[in-house]
């Protein structure tokens, strides 16, 4: 008869909890990646870190990881690197991974646009990222489709928008 009297409270707790006020602002990053070559037509992989860039927008936002309700990519735009030419990258896409969890493709682009040094990625709104967003740290794999051999490195970067909600209380 205790189990049924507990189980009220703790839904009312579980609810209150729940339903803690939050707050939503925007962060931004520019993160550079490095291919290193020789490189082959097909897919290859450059990968790069946020963790500098978001323990600073925490520190400025007062902000602990523990904090962190929710994280959404809004936009993440590859700027391929101008001193090739632009058919060179035929398509790209944008992964997480790190630590314990599963490796989460956020964004993908194909054909890459040609004609232009620039694509926007369709970001994926299902691709779940805020856990590691709450670990210390992931990197970011950039994965281009080549459509030709290349025999230097290759380095270009990506501008990622996020949406991060927090708990305030």
């Amino acid at each position: 008869m205790r189990t049924f009297l507990r189980l009220p409270l703790l839904l009312a707790v579980l609810t209150m909890v729940s339903c803690a006020p939050t707050e939503t602002v925007p962060f931004q990053t520019e993160l550079d990646f490095t291919f290193d070559g020789p490189l082959f037509e097909g897919p290859e992989s450059g990968q790069a870190s946020l963790k500098a860039s978001f323990d600073a927008f925490l520190i400025a936002q007062g902000l602990e990881r523990h904090s962190i309700k929710e994280v959404k990519l809004t936009e993440a735009v590859v700027f391929t690197n101008p001193e090739y030419p632009s058919q060179l990258i035929a398509d790209a896409g944008l992964t997480f991974a790190g630590g314990d969890l599963e490796m989460v493709q956020v964004g993908v682009i194909n054909p890459f646009p040609e004609g232009g040094h620039n694509g926007s990625l369709n970001v994926s709104d299902e691709a779940k990222i805020t856990p590691f967003f709450r670990a210390s740290d992931f990197i970011i794999l950039l994965d281009l489709g080549f459509s030709d051999d290349l025999d230097d490195d290759y380095t270009c970067s990506a501008k990622l928008n996020f949406d991060v909600t927090y708990k305030t209380n």
